[in-house]
């Protein structure tokens, strides 16, 4: 039940651990100064919450400061989060603050994806599509894509329409 003003700026809508009633910042559109006030304020008050260190780590990420990012992730994964596992697989694919590692992404993303994250297995499943640290395995890619796209993710989704639509 704890909701914080970290929770109201800095909350992706896809993360499930997210406060009832909070709908969520999309990427790209966290009002900044304020969030980053919020979410250290929330961090300090209350240091057991992963979730804050995760959102901590989106404003760090839109900032662009992806050294930060990791460290926030990081340690917000090790409480619990799926959604900063899923985050911190994006970083190692991207190599944004990082090596590139599809290696490490790809472990990061079977964390999420194992966890119940929905966007973790769209992107499993690009993975496979792509061959991006697997080989091209268009029969694991589609388990993944129809994972994601049974928990209404719109990236699963669109990964399975094309595979379908290529008749793959």
């Amino acid at each position: 039940d704890l909701q914080t003003e970290c929770d109201r700026l800095a909350a992706s809508p896809l993360d499930e651990q997210r406060p009832r009633g909070v709908v969520g910042v999309p990427p790209g559109q966290i009002d900044i100064v304020p969030a980053l006030a919020a979410c250290d304020s929330a961090m300090r008050d209350f240091p057991d919450v992963a979730r804050f260190a995760y959102q901590a780590g989106r404003i760090a990420g839109q900032q662009k400061d992806f050294a930060r990012a990791r460290e926030l992730y990081e340690k917000a994964a090790s409480k619990g989060s799926i959604a900063s596992a899923n985050n911190l697989g994006a970083l190692y694919n991207e190599g944004n603050g990082v090596s590139k590692d599809y290696g490490v992404a790809r472990a990061w993303f079977e964390k999420a994806a194992n966890g119940g994250f929905p966007r973790a297995m769209a992107n499993l499943g690009r993975m496979y599509q792509n061959g991006q640290g697997v080989t091209v395995d268009f029969t694991e890619a589609r388990k993944w894509y129809q994972k994601a796209a049974a928990a209404n993710d719109p990236n699963g989704l669109n990964g399975l329409g094309y595979l379908y639509e290529r008749g793959i």
